[in-house]
């Protein structure tokens, strides 16, 4: 009976969190293409993008999870005048698995609630990258899927049942491109593209 009881008092106390987040990503490393004699500045780790997934509350304070995201690169510029189009540009995205740990330290009692300390790691898988320089539009690249690393930190702010959580978060990764007889004649920048960068991060959970 006391068995049956802990079990169910332990039972009620586990939570899960879905958690939604918006990214906006600043990429570690920056290459360029060529507009009409200027740069356009674009980087493989950068751009806006959006995960979603959920949380468990393994001890009250301890929280493993799992989100799939979505991130999109876009750099564009582009003109026209006269009839006439002139158009320089980058297009990458990626999809990836995050899975690890949090752990929550709260120690205070008002809206702001304390801060959340994770990390863990990524699985990746790219999409071709997609770029136009001067009206000339190279074939497609395509990439590897790729494993990495990330870590973050948060603060903990409660709005009535939704909890936000704006914070920071490094991630490490990296795309090799796939083979063939092309891939020897790209320069190294695009031979391994560095993912890698920081993003500026919002999350929304709801815990259940």
């Amino acid at each position: 009976m006391l068995l049956l009881v802990v079990f169910g008092f332990n039972a009620r106390a586990q939570k899960f969190d879905f958690i939604s987040k918006i990214n906006i990503g600043i990429g570690a490393n920056y290459n360029s293409i060529d507009y009409d004699g200027g740069d356009v500045f674009y980087s493989p780790g950068g751009g806006m993008g959006i995960e979603l997934g959920l949380g468990y509350h393994a001890t009250e304070n301890l929280v493993p999870y799992l989100t799939l995201g979505y991130q999109q690169n876009i750099a564009i510029q582009y003109i026209s005048s006269n009839g006439e189009s002139l158009e320089s540009s980058v297009f990458f995205n990626r999809t990836s698995f995050f899975a690890g740990a949090n752990y929550d330290y709260m120690p205070w009692k008002s809206a702001l609630k304390g801060i959340r300390f994770g990390g863990g790691i990524n699985y990746n898988f790219p999409g071709k990258m997609k770029i136009t320089e001067n009206n000339s539009t190279y074939s497609d690249l395509s990439y590897d899927s790729s494993l990495g690393y990330n870590a973050d930190v948060a603060f903990i702010v409660a709005i009535k049942s939704i909890k936000l959580l704006p914070g920071i978060r490094y991630r490490n990764m990296s795309f090799s491109a796939s083979n063939s007889a092309d891939r020897y004649l790209l320069p190294s920048h695009l031979k391994t593209l560095n993912g890698s960068g920081v993003d500026l991060t919002i999350s929304f959970v709801k815990s259940f």
